[in-house]
Parts: structure tokens; C-alpha cells; sequence
């Protein structure tokens, strides 16, 4: 009957016990390792989420900046001698019956302006100004408030004198990212309007 020597039994392979514990080791870190890998993936979407936001926020912030703070037919600055009794920045603001904002001429036209209350009443995303959607963004949520209360001033109130003119709007833009998380901008809107009429 063979026998075997010392030094072949200590060559011998794994058993099938040590086998079956070293793989659980194996998977149990795998396991860890990819949980940290996942925790590090979802934290890493954020930033890139709030950028996108930040940047849609600006854009909108611009182009409302651009308007008119009257609107053209109770203007001032374009009227000198109109009674400043009839005007209001805020006659009408627009209604988004369209995706179009070409014909939107002040400030004030954005008051109430959302993304996804378009007349059909569909969730469409962002769209450009003349109404192209931009369909990588479609998860977005774009939302503006236009405050124009009389005698808002940065940092101080005046009394809300009988007659006066607002001489700044405060614009407000939302966006809501695909995780629902918003992220809010403010903007202020100067008339540049001097004029001793105005009781302000």
C-alpha cells in the first residue's frame, strides 16, 4: 500500500471547505465595493444636475432681463408727456397659449410663465424662445415670478406712496431638475424712469 511523504500532503490543493470560505470573503468585499461604487455614481449625478439647472435658470434670468420694464403702450421713457396715473408695467401678463415667446416685450409678460403649463397641457421641457424644444432637457422644469410691488428697492422699502411707479422687478426662475430637486435664481430689472411725477 503507497504511502506519501510529509511534503506531498503539505502540496496538496484547497479543500473544498476552505474553497466555499474564501469565495464568500470574495463576494461579501465585491459586495462593499461596489455598494461605495454605487453611493460615489448617484453623489456624482447631483452636481452635474444642479449645473444644468443653474445654467437653464441664467438663460431664462437673460432673456427676461432684455425686456422692456413698461410695457410699449404705457411706456414713459417713450411717452415723456403720458399721464402716469394709466401706467402699469403689468397691464396683461402673457398667457403661454403658444410655445412662441418672440412676441413677449417686458418684463412683466413672464409673471406666471411655466414650462409645463402650455395650453395642451402637457409636460414639454424647456424650449427656446421662437419655441424649439430642447429635447435633452425635457426632464426640466422651468418656472418665473415677476415682482414689481410698489416701492420695491434692493434691501429697503419705500412707502407705498398714492401714484407711485414701481422702479424695480424682482425676477424670481425656478428649476425643477429630473430628480425633483429646484433650484432657485433671482434677478433685479432697474426702469431707468427719473422723473419727479413718478412720486417715488
Amino acid at each position: 500500500m503507497p504511502t506519501y511523504s510529509r511534503r506531498a500532503r503539505d502540496q496538496a490543493g484547497l479543500t473544498l471547505i476552505e474553497l466555499i470560505i474564501a469565495i464568500v470573503v470574495l463576494g461579501i468585499a465585491a459586495v462593499a465595493v461596489l455598494q461605495s461604487l454605487g453611493v460615489l455614481v448617484v453623489r456624482n449625478v447631483d452636481p452635474m444636475l444642479r449645473s444644468q439647472s443653474r445654467l437653464l435658470a441664467e438663460s431664462m434670468i437673460n432673456e427676461v432681463q432684455t425686456q422692456a420694464f413698461f410695457d410699449a403702450s404705457v411706456d414713459p421713457t417713450l411717452n415723456p408727456g403720458i399721464d402716469l396715473s394709466t401706467v402699469n408695467i403689468c397691464p396683461t401678463p402673457e398667457t403661454l397659449s403658444s410655445y412662441n415667446r418672440n412676441s413677449w416685450d417686458n418684463v412683466c409678460d413672464y409673471t406666471g410663465y411655466d414650462s409645463d403649463a402650455v395650453a395642451t397641457g402637457n409636460s414639454t421641457g424647456p424650449r427656446t424662445r421662437n419655441g424649439t424644444p430642447i429635447t435633452q432637457l425635457a426632464a426640466y422644469r422651468v418656472q418665473v415670478s415677476v415682482n414689481t410691488s410698489v416701492g420695491l428697492t434692493l434691501g429697503t422699502g419705500l412707502s407705498n406712496i398714492a401714484g407711485c411707479i414701481p422702479q424695480l422687478a424682482r425676477i424670481t426662475v425656478t428649476v425643477t431638475d429630473p430628480r425633483g430637486q429646484p433650484l432657485t435664481l433671482d434677478a433685479y430689472r432697474a426702469s431707468y424712469f427719473d422723473d419727479p411725477r413718478a412720486g417715488c
